[in-house]
């Protein structure tokens, strides 16, 4: 037996002209009567159906999609019920709209490779530019190409965050962690972020905080991130040299953060788009200091996500820029204030520990051994799953730092395997892996993973690591 057809509303409001049919209703054929009985189901009380969607398929025509509008006309004595129907073809609409849908999700699933096939080859860069660091040398060209390096190194890895978050919103899965926080905690790991751009290019920064704390209920990190973007863009857009003033203050309910410039400023053109993603001024306005026109729309999406709101303002070419942050504060205090953090011993003073690096990109895994060999740790690599296993049996392993996307055994048959061969001493075990989503994250708390890395993991986070080992 035939089916009615099925049924969605749609957005109202289209303006394409329509067709007019009129319909009496009756028991003349089954499509007739099914249409009739999906009507009585999302007819409104007042008897009008606005722009319902209806997938039917045609013999001869295939599966249409149609917009219909409706509007019960009841008729008197010896008279039939009547229908009066506007219909719309939007079928083709319909195939346009899922194909862009169809090629906005392969965009975002090429994001996401992109970012971790990215993430490789930044590892190793980063732990070799700070060995060459660490290790000191009187060569003043090496040194300084070891700085240079590093800092092009973390600005790359900030552009494929940048590029992985550009993802998640389009696909609604930026979240944040919400506790009350000292405002100027955010503030203060901001400046730290930016501060190799500001001082690159001579930039003067002004801080000018609020004399009593500030909370807020939001994300650290988050709201780091934020505030970072909007004092990367200043410097991108402010010539050497140059000033910048970033304030804090209260204003009745609201934490207010101001970054100020006097670098080229917003075209009034360009000012109400300043937000949107991809969004780049053109070169004659600034486009040649670089940037792919995503921080601002990252930092506008997280602190809507916060609750807030963020505004630009700029009196045109040449005369700098401003952007206004305003989050709701609160009045409920961090229950436990960061104290400030305990200073990394010396190779001198530090524990030597024993730790394995599974890893099948060979140059990450040497890098990383190298690294660990010079801090004074006892460091052993592997390049593929069986070859971990059997080390870690004669290497007896305190810390593994493990890859998880290796061909042939993945990380995760490594782990359990480990875990079973270990007993009842199983080495701590930190995933070291250029996926860094969030499912991924619980993925491995499921597993029971001690600890969770995202590359190019900072030198300071592995060595922190290792410390808390002790």
């Amino acid at each position: 037996m035939p089916t009615a057809p099925s049924i969605r509303r749609s957005r109202p409001g289209s303006k394409t002209p329509r067709a007019r049919y009129l319909y009496e209703l009756g028991e003349r054929d089954w499509d007739i009567a099914g249409l009739r009985e999906a009507l009585k189901k999302v007819l409104s009380e007042d008897g009008r159906v606005r722009d319902l969607e209806v997938r039917h398929p045609f013999k001869g025509l295939g599966e249409k999609v149609m917009l219909l509008s409706a509007q019960r006309l009841r008729g008197g004595r010896n008279r039939p019920e009547l229908i009066l129907l506007t219909i719309e073809d939007d079928t083709e609409r319909k195939h346009v709209e899922e194909e862009l849908a169809e090629a906005n999700r392969n965009k975002d699933e090429f994001l996401a490779m992109l970012a971790h096939e990215l993430r490789n080859p930044l590892a190793p860069m980063r732990l070799a530019a700070e060995t060459m660091r660490t290790m000191g040398s009187a060569d003043a060209t090496v040194t300084f190409g070891a700085a240079v390096i590093g800092r092009q190194v973390a600005h790359l890895s900030r552009l494929v965050d940048d590029l992985l978050d550009v993802s998640r919103i389009n696909r609604g899965m930026i979240e944040v962690q919400k506790n009350p926080i000292a405002l100027s905690e955010a503030i203060g790991a901001a400046i730290e972020i930016s501060r190799p751009l500001i001082e690159e290019r001579e930039h003067h920064l002004a801080v000018v905080e609020a004399p009593g704390a500030i909370y807020v209920n939001g994300d650290l990190d988050r709201l780091a991130q934020v505030v970072s973007n909007l004092l990367n863009n200043a410097a991108k857009f402010t010539p050497r040299g140059g000033e910048i003033r970033l304030s804090t203050q209260p204003e009745g309910k609201d934490a207010v953060v101001k970054v100020r410039d006097n670098g080229t400023g917003i075209p009034a053109e360009l000012l109400p788009r300043v937000f949107d993603l991809f969004v780049q001024a053109d070169a004659s306005h600034g486009r040649g200091y670089g940037g792919m026109g995503i921080g601002l729309a990252l930092a506008r999406r997280l602190v809507e996500l916060h609750g807030g709101s963020i505004e630009a303002k700029s009196e045109g070419k040449g005369k700098g820029a401003e952007f206004v942050v305003r989050l709701p504060r609160c009045d409920e205090a961090p229950t436990e204030p960061p104290g400030p953090k305990p200073a990394v011993a010396g190779p001198a003073t530090r524990a030597s520990y024993r730790v394995l690096v599974v890893d099948d990109n060979v140059d990450a895994a040497k890098t990383t051994q190298v690294f660990l060999q010079a801090q004074g740790h006892q460091a052993r690599c592997a390049f593929d799953g069986l070859s971990a296993l059997g080390l870690a049996q004669e290497f007896k392993p305190q810390l593994v730092l493990l890859d998880i996307a290796m061909p042939g055994m993945d990380g995760y048959e490594v782990l359990r395997r480990l875990r079973d061969q270990a007993g009842a001493a199983p080495p701590v075990v930190a995933v070291l892996t250029g996926y860094g989503s969030k499912a991924t994250r619980e993925h491995m708390k499921q597993l029971g993973v001690d600890h969770f890395l995202v590359k190019p993991a900072a030198s300071q986070a592995l060595l922190a690591l290792i410390a808390s080992l002790a």
